[in-house]
């Protein structure tokens, strides 16, 4: 009970507050760089950040499956 738990917390707490950190340190960054290019430190603060969320979708949407029971697929 308590691992499950402590992923409910990481997945559903933790990693949308670190992507949404991570959003805001991409665009302080983007905000200091004068130019825009793809190779720039700034674009993997907003990789990183979409990583995280899509972590915890994939978790939420696990975790709804098992709630849904262990009936298999019907």
């Amino acid at each position: 009970m308590s691992l499950v738990s402590m992923v409910d917390w990481i997945c559903n707490v933790l990693m949308p507050v670190y992507a949404g950190l991570q959003v805001t340190a991409g665009a302080l960054r983007m905000g200091i760089v004068t130019r825009i290019h793809p190779t720039e430190g700034w674009m993997r603060h907003f990789v990183v950040a979409g990583l995280c969320l899509l972590l915890s979708g994939l978790v939420r949407l696990a975790e709804f499956f098992v709630l849904k029971g262990t009936g298999g697929v019907s």
